[in-house]
């Protein structure tokens, strides 16, 4: 029998998990994730905000878009080109287009006025380090090697975080990994309500 690598039993594990959510706890827990994201220091002093798009069982970023816009922060969405993710500005949806692996990316690439901008992180299992697993391709790990400087927060639901996962050299923790109910920083290992 074939020896199922851990980092894929993670990542298979954080996807079951997520997928086990209904539509409306997958709403209700990302309007959670949101509210909590809007009081951070780290968005309040955000002059760009660089997110993807989510899929229907990720935590769900479209209101994350609209608030960055209500208050006047530029946004920026990932698009896949070859190996590498670049971001492409957009100040609507209206600019976006089925892409990559069925994700939404912008029509067109222009790049953010602000090259420093907040990136949120998806991912399909975490743990309490702050390690995050992500879909397998390694775009965000690469694109942060690429482009160091970049506060970076990974946004998961707490049935996705665990007390440990396995992580490799070339895998970037984010700064911070917000949840429902808790905040993991660098300062520490212990979640914070």
């Amino acid at each position: 029998m074939r020896q199922i690598p851990a980092k894929q039993r993670s990542r298979s594990e954080g996807l079951a998990l997520r997928r086990s959510l209904s539509a409306s706890e997958v709403q209700e827990r990302s309007e959670l994730i949101r509210k909590r994201l809007m009081t951070l220091r780290q968005w309040k002093e955000a002059r760009s905000i660089w997110c993807y798009v989510s899929l229907p069982d990720e935590i769900q970023t479209f209101r994350i878009f609209e608030a960055a816009w209500a208050e006047g922060k530029e946004t920026a969405v990932p698009k896949v080109v070859g190996r590498r993710l670049v971001f492409g500005k957009i100040c609507s949806f209206d600019e976006l287009a089925e892409g990559s692996f069925g994700i939404l990316e912008p029509k067109r690439i222009l790049p953010p006025g602000d090259p420093g901008g907040l990136i949120l992180l998806p991912g399909t299992a975490f743990d309490e380090d702050r390690n995050r697993i992500g879909y397998g391709g390694g775009y965000y790990d690469r694109f942060l090697a690429e482009n160091p400087g970049h506060p970076t927060l990974a946004l998961a639901f707490d049935i996705t975080v665990f007390p440990s996962i396995y992580q490799e050299e070339t895998d970037i923790r984010p700064d911070l990994l917000i949840t429902e109910t808790r905040l993991f920083d660098g300062r520490d290992t212990k979640s914070r309500g």
